[in-house]
């Protein structure tokens, strides 16, 4: 049988005072790095802004990125175009076969190495 320390958790019952917040919250490992309010560009507003230029500029590009707007759109409001579909589709299509791929290999590779015998690996 072993012994342990067990150090009762420090808290109490109902609110903390004004005073006893403060005092915490000087003390806080963090104290100092979110007094103050940032408010970011978020990814779809980047993504309207670069879509809004580059029609207006003609780009090339107006295609991909009105695709990328309308699905990031369209996942927000839960309706996708066709098109963001298709481009949705082929990317987890992607992703799935790299990944069935390397697994197979790993399966493989293990399978002829312990009948053949070689290095083995950890």
């Amino acid at each position: 049988m072993e012994r342990a320390l067990i150090v009762p958790p420090r808290s109490q019952i109902g609110p903390v005072t004004p005073e006893q917040r403060n005092q915490l919250m000087q003390e806080s490992l963090v104290a100092g790095q979110y007094e103050q309010i940032v408010d970011r560009e978020s990814a779809y507003e980047r993504l309207s802004q670069a879509a809004h230029s580059t029609v207006q500029s003609g780009g090339e590009h107006r295609g991909l990125v009105e695709q990328v707007v309308s699905g990031v759109i369209g996942g927000i409001s839960g309706q996708r175009s066709r098109q963001s579909d298709t481009v949705v589709q082929s990317a987890t299509k992607n992703v799935v076969r790299s990944f069935t791929n390397s697994i197979g290999r790993r399966i493989t590779n293990s399978v002829l190495r312990s009948i053949f015998g070689g290095p083995k690996r950890g």
